[in-house]
């Protein structure tokens, strides 16, 4: 199946499936199918993936846009991103998505 070419209808799994599409795309190292992630990502950044759905949480949103945004060389909308994700993270104290962003921080 191509990666990118399939597109997710306007629902309540959608920022879920496109977190985990963005972090296909990360671990691909598909910088040619970050934007559109990115794009469809940005206007729900500051929750967490999943969390219209009330039955399926990923991680926070942020935290897979810093990830698309360090994939593709924009390394201060990545560290922005990431600290937004560490207060995501601790709104909702969570210590493993805290732990994970405080590592993406720091490298």
């Amino acid at each position: 199946m191509p990666i990118g070419r399939h597109t997710y209808r306007p629902d309540y799994f959608e920022s879920a499936l496109l977190s985990v599409r963005g972090m296909v795309v990360v671990a691909l190292g598909r910088r040619d199918l970050a934007q559109p992630v990115i794009d469809a990502l940005l206007p729900v950044r500051d929750q967490l993936a999943g969390f219209s759905t009330t039955a399926a949480v990923v991680r926070p949103v942020a935290l897979t846009l810093g990830e698309l945004f360090r994939l593709v060389g924009r390394s201060e909308e990545a560290s922005r991103h990431f600290a937004l994700a560490a207060r995501v993270a601790r709104r909702w104290e969570s210590p493993h998505w805290l732990a994970q962003a405080t590592a993406a921080m720091a490298r």
